[in-house]
C-alpha cells in the first residue's frame, strides 16, 4: 500500500500487505478506516463513501493471494474485517498498547482524543455521549452560549447521572445533574431557528432548569430519547 501526500504527491509511507492485521470501520461513519498492522501503529484513512467497500474488498482479495502465495507464519491467520458498533474506537500503537481514541459524537463526525483512561469520558458508566451549547450567566451578569462536552452515565444510583466537561479528556466534570433528579425533558425551537432542549430538574428544593443547544435535530432526538431511556429505573 502506497501513501502519498494529497498535495505534492510526494510519497509518504509504504506498507507491506503483509503487514495489515484488521481493517475497522465504524457503524457510526461512512467513510473512515483504520488499518491495524502487526508493527506499526494504526492509521485512521478517510475514504469516500462510495470506495469504501471496494478497498476492503481489494485490500482483503489483496492480502489473500499473498498469503497463498508465500504463505508462513509471519503472515498470521489472514486479514480480518471488523465493524465496530460502539460509539468509541481505541488506536493502538506498534506495541498494541492503547494511544487514542476515536469519539463518535455524531454521524459522520468524530474526535481525535489521547487515550487517557481516567478521564470521565472513558469511565466504564458512559452511555451516552456529545457536544452542547450550555445557555449561562457569563462575565458581569450576561447570558452567552458556552460548548461543553457533555455524557450520560448509566451505573445505580448517584453514578447515574448528565455530566458535563470543558474537555472530552477532563477527569474532573463542570457540573452534573442526577437523572433520577431530573423532572421532564422537552425540545425547543427558539424564534431564530437554534434547535434546544430543556432539562428541567430538582436541586436543593429549588426547581432549575439547564438550556442547551444542540447541532441538529437529530442529535437533539438522540439526548432526549438516552435522557428519557436513563429516567426508567433511576
Amino acid at each position: 500500500i502506497l501513501l502519498f501526500n494529497a498535495r505534492s504527491w510526494s510519497l509518504e509511507q509504504v506498507i507491506a500487505l503483509s503487514e495489515l492485521s484488521e481493517l475497522c470501520y465504524s457503524s457510526h461513519g461512512q467513510t473512515v478506516l483504520i488499518l491495524r498492522m502487526h508493527r506499526n501503529p494504526d492509521i485512521v484513512l478517510d475514504v469516500e463513501q462510495c470506495s469504501r467497500s471496494r478497498l476492503l474488498e481489494e485490500l482483503k482479495l489483496a492480502t489473500e493471494t499473498v498469503n497463498a502465495k508465500w504463505g508462513g507464519s509471519d503472515f498470521g491467520s489472514g486479514l480480518r474485517i471488523l465493524q465496530e458498533c460502539e460509539p468509541l474506537s481505541e488506536l493502538l500503537d506498534e506495541n498494541r498498547k492503547k494511544i487514542g481514541v476515536l469519539a463518535w459524537v455524531e454521524a459522520n463526525v468524530f474526535l481525535l482524543l489521547p487515550y487517557t483512561p481516567s478521564s470521565v469520558l472513558l469511565s466504564e458508566h458512559c452511555f451516552f455521549f456529545g457536544q452542547l451549547d450550555l445557555h449561562q450567566k457569563v462575565k458581569e451578569g450576561n447570558w452567552d452560549w458556552r460548548t461543553y462536552f457533555f455524557m450520560l452515565n448509566s451505573g445505580r444510583g448517584d453514578a447515574r447521572q448528565l455530566l458535563w466537561c470543558r474537555r472530552p479528556n477532563d477527569e474532573l466534570c463542570a457540573g452534573s445533574v442526577q437523572v433520577r433528579n431530573i423532572t421532564a425533558v422537552q425540545a425547543l425551537d427558539t424564534p431564530g431557528g437554534e434547535v434546544c432542549l430543556i432539562v428541567e430538574y430538582r436541586s436543593a428544593g429549588k426547581d432549575e432548569l439547564l438550556t442547551l443547544r444542540a447541532n441538529s435535530v437529530q442529535s437533539r432526538e438522540d439526548w432526549i430519547v438516552s435522557i428519557r431511556t436513563m429516567q426508567v429505573g433511576a
